[in-house]
């Protein structure tokens, strides 16, 4: 959601806009068989990723995502435009700003989580530990991984907690209770240490 929102920011775009004729509707749906990124994106064949109908997008295109949990982190490509003048003019014309519309189709459910899973063979245990592993975690953002879970529930960053100014991470102790994760930009590694559980075997972390 962070991504979709800095890539509504950056391009200037409203989501869902009622009143807006629309030129083109485009139709995500990844529970659909026949769903694929080739496709023209009508409702019998879907895309199966949002970002793969953003980037076929033109003003004035609507994007309607079917119900589900999307994993992927999405970046609007194109812009819509505005022919109606300035906007804070009071007598511009509504209908002649194109936009670029997101929206869930008939207001199914849809999530938008851009997490990524960690597969279990990337996972090695640390030398000269017990309890702590890490795995190859390139960044795609600058600032890195925001939030570690363990399925639904968040593994902590570990904090130094000398660190009065402002918070620095630290790794995690490999005791059996130091549950926690720290990321290391140089290695570009995510290390956890889960209590005991095997990241990957006894749980999935994204």
């Amino acid at each position: 959601m962070i991504n979709l929102l800095r890539g509504m920011l950056a391009c200037g775009l409203i989501l869902v806009l009622a009143g807006v004729a629309r030129s083109g509707e485009l139709i995500v749906d990844q529970k659909n068989a026949r769903a694929d990124d080739k496709n023209p994106g009508t409702l019998e064949l879907p895309f199966k990723t949002i970002q793969a109908a953003l980037d076929k997008a033109q003003p004035g295109d609507t994007v309607q995502v079917r119900g589900g949990v999307y994993h992927e982190s999405v970046k609007f490509k194109h812009s819509g435009t505005n022919d109606a003048g300035v906007i804070l003019e009071r007598d511009f014309d509504l209908n002649a700003i194109r936009w670029i519309t997101l929206e869930a189709y008939k207001d199914e459910h849809v999530a938008l989580d851009g997490s990524v899973a960690i597969p279990a063979g990337k996972w090695e245990l640390v030398k000269g530990c017990k309890n702590t592993y890490s795995a190859p975690f390139p960044l795609t953002e600058p600032w890195g991984p925001t939030m570690v879970r363990e399925g639904d529930i968040i593994i902590k960053k570990v904090l130094d907690p000398k660190s009065v100014d402002r918070p620095v991470p630290v790794m995690p102790g490999d005791g059996p209770a130091d549950k926690g994760c720290y990321y290391d930009y140089k290695q570009a590694r995510l290390f956890v240490n889960m209590a005991g559980r095997v990241p990957g075997k006894d749980g999935e972390v994204r």
